[in-house]
């Protein structure tokens, strides 16, 4: 298997209102692109700004690389 490494502080996302059904608090702006990734994942780099928001995903996994989360 392949390995990848990102340095996602350097990823420039453009970043876009948050669909008003799934914002709960503030006006948080979100950003994503998606990056190299083995053959069947689908892997991208997502950015949240400050506020509070719901989403449902079926199967994911997410790691928290700045900044904090509440599931």
């Amino acid at each position: 298997m392949a390995c990848y490494s990102i340095d996602t502080p350097s990823v420039a996302l453009e970043l876009t209102e948050l669909d008003p059904e799934k914002v709960v608090l503030g006006r948080p702006r979100v950003g994503f692109t998606e990056v190299p990734a083995p053959e069947g994942l689908e892997v991208g780099i997502w950015e949240h700004t400050v506020g509070t928001s719901r989403d449902v995903e079926d199967d994911e996994i997410f790691v928290v690389i700045s900044g904090r989360g509440t599931l």
